[in-house]
């Protein structure tokens, strides 16, 4: 986050450097705070980007992702992606709501 499935794995894995994706929605309930430089062990949730995270954010961010990390896995899980934080970037998406008042008696277009 339809969305094309990724098969470019080039980024993935740079020089034993695995890139893992943190949702913020974990993190704000039971994250441990890091930092660079900090040793961290994250539980792997899936290793590839779901339709929806490509058509979200984008295939060119999608590739360069290696992990997505999941604070309370459904299943059980031992993959992990054990290291030294390096590197830390912070993606922010903006949505946009619209909406159009609607005038009694009028029809407009997608309703009925």
């Amino acid at each position: 986050m339809g969305a094309e499935r990724l098969s470019d794995t080039r980024a993935l894995s740079v020089d034993g450097m695995t890139r893992v994706w943190l949702d913020s929605t974990e993190w704000d309930c039971c994250g441990d705070p890091f930092t660079l430089s900090d040793e961290v062990d994250f539980v792997v949730h899936r290793r590839t980007p779901s339709d929806e995270f490509v058509r979200d954010l984008g295939a060119e961010l999608a590739a360069t992702v290696g992990a997505f990390e999941r604070r309370h896995p459904q299943a059980t899980t031992n993959d992990r992606v054990q290291g030294r934080v390096t590197v830390i970037q912070i993606v922010l998406q903006d949505t946009v709501t619209r909406s159009s008042p609607v005038v009694p008696g009028t029809v407009h277009r997608g309703m009925t």
